[in-house]
């Protein structure tokens, strides 16, 4: 895949998701959950809690520090970039 067409299929995701905000309902955010096959895991680590979430298009590992998530770990994409 050439930069061109990524660019091209992150210019057409950000149109959707900026449709899917004008149209923010339950069933549109269950229908994107099941179209990328989301998933997650909860688990604990030391005394942190942790979340891993994962879909089609990548997935992330987030720790909360103090009550708020924050990223932590290589996404599959940062590679490729």
């Amino acid at each position: 895949m050439t930069d061109e067409e990524f660019q091209d299929i992150l210019d057409y995701a950000k149109a959707k998701s900026e449709e899917l905000v004008e149209e923010d309902s339950f069933e549109t955010r269950q229908r994107v959950v099941e179209l990328l096959d989301v998933t997650a895991a909860l688990s604990v680590e030391g005394e942190a809690k942790v979340v891993e979430v994962r879909c089609v298009l990548d997935h992330a590992k987030l720790v909360n520090y103090g009550g708020h998530f924050a990223k932590c770990g290589v996404s599959q994409f940062a590679s490729t970039a």
